[in-house]
């Protein structure tokens, strides 16, 4: 009954309700169900299912060490600082929702030193000589063009004119964990155009217009990348293509590319 209760008045936006830490949570989450996207409502619910241990805390009796505790906890499991500080901004958003001020003291592990890895010419020859037509095709766009495994794995043959290719959407995965196509805003900063060489588009092809040029999810491409290049004995991400755009073109062999 209680349980049910707590839901209730959730549902109703009875916010005078609310005595639990989980309470918070759950209802700031289901506030924001309607309004903000799926990934990034998969995002606060996976920060809330990180707070076990301060769930069944009152809210009015929550304290700045209680949290520390909690994030002193999580960090020792691995998390990166960056995580932690998302899941405490998901805490104090959903209390300050609930209608509680609260001016707690919380320290972060220092952020670690980024280290961007620029792959040799050599070894993406080889990954791409190695590669399937599938993986060719993720390779390019991805050194080529900075696409993220999502944009590519959403790219599909609609985006495709002549040898013009729009990006505009993402592959994200859902609350319901499940793939979903999502259309990026036609303000959004990452959506753009590319222009395409013969040997891309030969290995692409042609479909029908709302077919997938890929027909894999993000983690598919990550995951053949990884045998990929356990296969050629190359230790690097497939993010670092990314880092590889510049130069990447030469090592291919393709015509040099404008993006606008």
């Amino acid at each position: 009954d209680g349980y049910l209760a707590v839901i209730d008045n959730i549902l109703r936006g009875n916010s005078s309700y609310i005595r639990y830490v989980y309470e918070a949570l759950d209802n700031y989450i289901e506030h924001n169900r309607g309004t903000l996207s799926e990934s990034t409502i998969y995002g606060y619910s996976k920060d809330a299912n990180r707070m076990t241990s301060i769930h069944k805390i009152r809210i009015r009796k929550l304290t700045s060490a209680d949290i520390q505790k909690m994030i002193n906890e999580l960090s020792e499991k691995g998390l990166a600082p960056k995580t932690l500080r998302n899941t405490y901004g998901t805490l104090s958003a959903s209390l300050s929702f609930a209608g509680l001020r609260h001016d707690f003291i919380v320290h972060f592990p220092a952020k670690a030193k980024k280290v961007t890895v620029s792959p040799e010419n050599e070894q993406v020859a080889q990954l791409y000589a190695a590669a399937s037509d599938k993986m060719k095709i993720c390779i390019a766009l991805a050194g080529c063009h900075s696409m993220r495994r999502g944009e590519i794995a959403a790219l599909k043959y609609k985006d495709l004119e002549g040898n013009k290719l729009s990006i505009h959407a993402d592959i994200v995965w859902g609350i319901d964990n499940k793939w979903h196509y999502k259309e990026t805003p036609k303000t959004d900063d990452s959506n753009r155009t590319v222009f395409l060489p013969p040997m891309l588009l030969d290995l692409i092809g042609s479909g029908a217009p709302e077919e997938f040029i890929l027909g894999i999810n993000p983690n598919t491409i990550g995951e053949n990348f990884r045998r990929l290049k356990e296969k050629v004995g190359i230790d690097i991400r497939f993010h670092d293509l990314r880092h590889y755009f510049a130069s990447v073109a030469v090592v291919l062999g393709i015509p040099e590319l404008y993006t606008e």
